[in-house]
């Protein structure tokens, strides 16, 4: 007769799966996947977005409220955010000396306080709309 698992045993099968080497390397190799997600999604959104100059325009018109391509860019953002948090947590978790434990603690700590929230909610309006708040606090930072 199979003897029934307890709880216990799943914990463990869970903790040296996560503690495994496979885990680690593909957390580290978010990173690469980051920017690679980040550099498609830029080149595709400006591609699509009728009259959008590379040279000429600010990337972050691109999410900007009011751009055509907004909804892609903000998912490509998303995304990029979310494999950037997997990186960090991969540095913390290969760290052996404190100096790279804090590239992997202020990667997910800028995850955490500025990734989500810089395009999503905060960004800058598209030309032509008129500016609001979001406008006003991004002026101190970038030019238009």
């Amino acid at each position: 007769m199979n003897a029934v698992p307890s709880a216990g045993s799943y914990g463990d099968v869970i903790a040296r799966w996560w503690r495994g080497r496979t885990v680690k390397k593909s957390l580290l190799l978010a990173g690469v996947a980051a920017v690679v997600m980040y550099a498609v999604g830029d080149v595709l959104s400006g591609l699509l977005y009728d009259g959008y100059s590379f040279q000429d325009q600010a990337i972050s018109e691109l999410s900007a409220f009011g751009s055509p391509v907004r909804p892609l860019m903000v998912t490509v953002i998303l995304i990029h955010n979310v494999l950037l948090l997997a990186f960090g947590i991969g540095v913390l978790r290969v760290a052996r000396r404190r100096s790279v434990w804090w590239i992997g603690a202020l990667q997910v700590a800028e995850f955490v306080l500025v990734g989500i929230a810089t395009h999503t909610f905060w960004a800058m309006s598209s030309r032509g709309m008129a500016t609001g708040f979001h406008d006003t606090s991004r002026g101190s930072r970038s030019s238009r």
